[in-house]
């Protein structure tokens, strides 16, 4: 597995991604990144998760500097603290634009997961049967019964928040799964309303409104 890479948007569900990957291949994949590694030259099979812009860099904060996953315990985000993270999430839009550019949608190479797809919103859960086609289809291979149903319920969002619940704060993670303590929220598209105060919103949709149109997101 040393030929296949994860290169995930910060918050955008890279790594569920990762650890069902990692599963399928038997524990030998290593761990997504957040910067641009693409080199098609080394035959590379990589795979991109992206999220709307808004909700990542929110989520972001959430997690590390926010210090909290549960709704009755959530805060708003400053103005200074937005503005950090609005700047930041521009940067890895930029690695993100360089795998599209650089790998030009060849889908034998890379495959661009929007996690709007792979996670039901009205379910509050993954889209499993999407993801199984598509990683059956990009790494030519078949999830059996037995797999399908492990996944399933290891990798449910409710089973993974519950183990994020032993760690203390995002700093705490597990060394294996990469979950980390505050690691989810609802998970929920839109979310980055609750926690942005409406006075901010024209702000930040100004500011990521040519990288959101451009992944074809609405603002």
């Amino acid at each position: 597995m040393s030929n296949v890479k994860i290169f995930g948007v910060p918050r955008s569900g890279s790594t569920v991604i990762f650890n069902i990957i990692n599963y399928l291949f038997d524990g030998a994949l290593k761990p997504q990144v957040h910067y641009y590694f693409g080199d098609k030259k080394a035959l590379l099979k990589t795979v991109v998760t992206y999220r709307d812009f808004r909700d990542s860099c929110v989520s972001q904060w959430r997690a590390f500097y926010g210090g909290f996953d549960e709704e009755k315990n959530k805060k708003d985000i400053s103005f200074s603290m937005l503005e950090k993270h609005v700047l930041d999430q521009l940067k890895t839009i930029e690695a993100l634009n360089q795998f599209k550019r650089d790998y030009d949608q060849d889908d034998r190479q890379i495959l661009f997961l929007r996690y709007e797809n792979f996670f039901n919103n009205q379910a509050g859960d993954l889209n499993f049967d999407y993801l199984f086609q598509e990683l059956e289809k990009f790494f030519n291979i078949e999830i059996n019964a037995e797999q399908r149903a492990y996944i399933r319920r290891e990798y449910c969002f409710i089973n993974q928040k519950k183990k994020t619940k032993i760690f203390k704060n995002f700093h705490e993670y597990d060394e294996h799964t990469h979950l980390h303590g505050h690691h989810l929220y609802k998970g929920k598209t839109g979310s980055w309303k609750e926690m942005v105060p409406e006075q901010y919103h024209m702000v930040v949709n100004e500011t990521l409104k040519e990288s959101l149109l451009q992944w074809g997101y609405k603002v």
